[in-house]
């Protein structure tokens, strides 16, 4: 099928598929795979005609395989429910069979719920099993993620019903297949509006949703197999939804995970692979105008593709980037513009054999929204390389003398860096998430072996509740020096980091004698010919 998609017309980012199968209004993509078969559900207004939501709406599915199948309605009217960030979806599930899902109004008690339609033709054909959940009360159910199993597929979904009451949104889960089974419950206290996800990895299923806690910390939560296990704690605090769900994608070699988070004012998105029992270390993506909205493919065990929304005036940029397990990025690629409101929905990001097939909604007025795609091949997308991640605007001044810092090492030992003086000193800062730290950490510690002369000393900017991501770091490389973590941030404040990670290195006087703010290469001329000076060869 792909040779079909890669010989289309160029778009903006890449390749264009045929026009959406859609006349008038159209919108808020939904995209899965059953083999090379691209799986689309989206949403229209019912008689499409001004104003969107007068005449409720249409669910729409079809198939792509080099061209589009006619597409099928699953549901249309008043009742039909639209939500740009809890859209309809379809997959095809282990029994072989497809099921979809949509938001509709549950009539008797006026809340919101999720049927759950199955089809065995392809799509042609759907019936209806009925309410994904038991509960029927005035309360919210939605966002859906679904992913096959033997007898068809587990489903996830945000479950209100506790909230009648005062209590918190939970999520839920259930297995469907010819009939839908009683529901369990997963988390107690959830994000209220954050999409979950749900994939296949080597260990079993695994989930990811927005948790919730009682102080309104809303990290990233996943299940392996069946067990909750905490995400990477990026400590963002909010009163309030932040509509931006994480994204997960999986095959039997491996998972990977992606979200949004602006924990410590900070607005990025970050991406981890799930290791055996646990996630990894969180790597950096972006953190220029980020939107969100962030999808994920695996590309193999190693490397994956990341897709989200930066804003840039009124205007969103949907980008892709590739990622590699060790924190390596290739330049971000545009696959396309739209509306930064959140009318334009959550773009959707799929692998087909060797290429990236896209989906986005742009807005239009009078409800003439419309759905816009781009295919990228894999080939195509920016090699990954070493980059710097930008902090704040400016550029970083190395100090001309050893600077003052006192702190802690991750070993519990006190440091003061002024106690290195009468021998050379590399204050290298740095942070967990910034995947050009993460490249050089490797050389760092090698050049510690090579050179014992030389004090090394790592400063981490990380916050300090990612305290086990900075010593995941340090174990996985086995930093031979010592690394602070206490203090870090306002050390970098003080000095005028604004970018990382950043290198200094001084003389057995605390003279500076070198400096690099980004990403370097020990066997770089200027580097070796600086450390043979200050090591006095």
């Amino acid at each position: 099928m792909f040779a079909l998609l890669l010989a289309l017309p160029v778009a903006m980012g890449g390749e264009a598929l045929p026009p959406w199968p859609a006349e008038g209004g159209h919108a808020w993509p939904s995209l899965s795979l059953r083999g090379d078969e691209v799986l689309a559900t989206w949403l229209e207004p019912h008689e499409a005609f001004w104003p969107w939501q007068s005449d409720g709406h249409a669910v729409r599915f079809a198939r792509f395989d080099g061209t589009w199948s006619e597409p099928v309605t699953l549901a249309r009217g008043s009742e039909v429910l639209a939500n740009p960030a809890d859209f309809p979806s379809a997959v095809q599930g282990g029994d072989g069979a497809l099921y979809a899902h949509w938001l509709e109004r549950i009539e008797d008690s006026g809340g919101s719920g999720v049927r759950i339609a199955r089809s065995t033709n392809g799509g042609g054909r759907w019936s209806e099993l009925g309410w994904l959940h038991e509960d029927l009360s005035a309360s919210e159910h939605g966002f859906v993620s679904m992913v096959a199993v033997p007898e068809g597929v587990r489903a996830w979904w945000l479950d209100g019903r506790a909230t009648l009451d005062g209590g918190p949104t939970a999520l839920r889960t259930t297995t469907v297949g010819t009939r839908i089974a009683p529901s369990t419950l997963v988390d107690p206290r959830t994000c209220d509006c954050c999409s979950t996800d749900a994939a296949m990895g080597p260990d079993g299923l695994v989930a990811a949703w927005r948790d919730r806690s009682d102080e309104e910390v809303r990290d990233v939560t996943l299940s392996l197999g069946g067990e909750v296990i905490p995400g990477p704690s990026d400590g963002w605090e909010v009163r309030g939804c932040p509509l931006n769900g994480p994204a997960v994608d999986g095959s039997p070699e491996a998972a990977v995970a992606a979200w949004y988070t602006a924990g410590d004012d900070t607005p990025r998105v970050q991406a981890a692979f799930v290791l055996e029992g646990g996630i990894g270390a969180p790597l950096f993506v972006d953190g220029t105008d980020v939107i969100g909205r962030v999808d994920i493919a695996l590309l193999s065990s190693e490397e994956a593709a990341v897709s989200w929304m930066d804003q840039e005036g009124d205007e969103a940029v949907v980008r892709v980037r590739r990622l590699h397990r060790d924190g390596r990025l290739g330049d971000p690629h545009e696959l396309g513009r739209t509306s930064a409101s959140l009318a334009s929905g959550f773009p959707r990001l799929v692998r087909v054999g060797d290429a990236l097939l896209a989906a986005w909604t742009r807005p239009g007025e009078q409800g003439q929204h419309r759905i816009e795609t781009a295919v990228v091949p894999i080939a195509g997308l920016p090699p990954l390389e070493v980059r710097t991640v930008v902090l704040a605007p400016g550029a970083t001044t190395a100090p001309e003398t050893l600077p003052g810092f006192r702190s802690t090492t991750l070993d519990g030992k006190p440091l003061a860096l002024e106690d290195y003086e009468g021998r050379p000193v590399l204050v290298n800062v740095w942070a967990s998430w910034c995947a050009p730290c993460v490249e050089e950490l490797p050389q760092l510690a090698e050049l510690a072996r090579r050179h014992p002369d030389l004090a090394i000393v790592g400063i981490s900017v990380d916050l300090r509740s990612r305290e086990p991501a900075v010593r995941e770091m340090v174990a996985r490389f086995e930093l031979p020096y010592p690394v602070c973590q206490e203090g870090g941030e306002d050390f970098a404040r003080a000095h005028g980091v604004t970018n990382i990670p950043v290198t200094w290195l001084f003389d057995k006087h605390g003279k500076l004698a070198w400096s690099m703010a980004e990403g370097f290469d020990p066997a770089m001329p200027e580097f070796t010919g600086a450390l043979e000076r200050v090591l006095g060869r």
